[in-house]
């Protein structure tokens, strides 16, 4: 009996790892696209667009500190022959986010307070907002992290399929059912 309950935990470490390898590949990375707005909290998506000169598109632009920040990802040809895409972001303790894609030159805004913001989340640590407006995509995304704390972890931003997100979200979940369930076992004999 212990050494079953050693090979379930080893399988279950190994099915584990796989599905996060698996999310990895699904997810189409644009972190090379990101540009950095400080200093605009006051302006509103479509101003903050206007300004795009103003962003800071180098390398080290998430290393400066900053309170609250605008993020400017391309992702015209990350979302290109993706049904349903959404953007995902790794969590982070921050504030509020507004996710606004921008379709024609024209951001469309929605703003996530942080008690709603659990409705977006996805295991194992990431959250994923709509990009698509029908059959419309965006070819760019403009998101505001209010109080961000990490700014390291905004540079992991990517690109996936609703179907993709929500079949791996499945799958993390049962996973981390089954380790629990795996933890806990000896505390019942």
């Amino acid at each position: 009996s212990g050494i079953m309950r050693w090979c379930l935990l080893i399988l279950s470490l190994f099915v584990f790892t796989q599905t996060f390898s698996v999310a990895n590949a699904v997810t189409r990375d644009v972190s090379g696209e990101i540009c950095v707005l400080r200093g605009a909290e006051t302006l509103s998506a479509p101003q903050v667009l206007d300004q795009r000169d103003q962003f800071d598109c180098g390398r080290e632009a998430l290393l400066t500190e900053g309170n609250d920040i605008w993020i400017l990802v391309d992702v015209e040809q990350a979302v290109a022959g993706l049904s349903d895409p959404v953007l995902t972001l790794r969590m982070s303790y921050h504030g509020a986010i507004t996710a606004a894609p921008s379709f024609d030159g024209v951001p469309v805004a929605q703003r996530h307070e942080p008690h709603t913001l659990a409705s977006k989340s996805r295991i194992p640590d990431f959250m994923s907002f709509k990009l698509s407006r029908g059959l419309e995509r965006p070819e760019a995304v403009l998101i505001r992290v209010e109080h961000a704390w990490d700014l390291t972890n905004w540079m992991d931003i990517g690109v996936a399929s609703q179907a993709s997100i929500d079949s791996h979200h499945i799958q993390g979940a049962i996973l981390y059912a089954l380790l629990s369930g795996l933890l806990l076992t000896p505390l019942s004999f």
